[in-house]
């Protein structure tokens, strides 16, 4: 559906000589991607609201789409299955949050960011199938990553020895975090299992 809706917008722009034809395709997989992400910040800010929970939600959607943007991550093969996995996820997250105990809460926060972190600097940038890196490129995508995992692991300390920040935002800011990081050792494992049937 999101793959019609998408070829349609584009064929309107087409007649309407907005965009050539030779850019049909360019901007049919662009409009693919935006109504993607649309459909997947509407279900999942629809769940949070009824669970009371937007600013948990608003937390971890960016911190998830910050390591996603710089790490890449596993892609489902259908934007139904994106949208659904990514759904799933959020809710199996927001279920375990809701009965983390606050004492639990800054060794969950320091764990999480450790074992996300560890990932991310071992696979991060995981590479699109269709759209390899240059040598440059992914050298400077890692960077970006490292750092930005220095900056989360920087704050959790910080709240351990202050205890000044939303512990609520936090938490869920990290496993954001986590679940990017979970989205690209899979896509990682994934490419490394289907390259090596590939070789044999």
């Amino acid at each position: 559906m999101v793959k019609r809706i998408a070829q349609g917008m584009a064929n309107y722009y087409s007649r309407k000589n907005v965009i050539t034809d030779d850019d049909v395709d360019v901007y049919s997989y662009g409009f693919e991607l935006v109504i993607s992400s649309v459909l997947n910040l509407v279900f999942v800010f629809a769940a949070a609201i009824a669970l009371g929970i937007t600013l948990q939600a608003s937390a971890f959607v960016l911190s998830f789409a910050l390591i996603r943007a710089f790490g890449g991550g596993y892609h489902a093969k259908t934007h139904r299955g994106c949208i659904l996995a990514f759904l799933v996820v959020f809710l199996a997250f927001a279920y375990a949050l809701r009965y983390l105990p606050e004492s639990a809460a800054t060794v969950y926060m320091l764990s999480a960011t450790g074992v996300s972190s560890l990932i991310i600097c071992a696979v991060a940038p995981v590479e699109a199938k269709n759209k390899p890196l240059s040598e440059a490129k992914r050298n400077r995508l890692k960077t970006i990553c490292i750092i930005i995992s220095f900056a989360y692991v920087s704050v959790v300390v910080y709240r351990y020895f202050a205890h000044r920040l939303d512990g609520k935002l936090l938490v869920y800011a990290i496993s954001g975090k986590l679940a990017a990081s979970a989205s690209m050792a899979l896509a990682f494992i994934t490419r490394r299992i289907s390259s090596a049937a590939h070789d044999n």
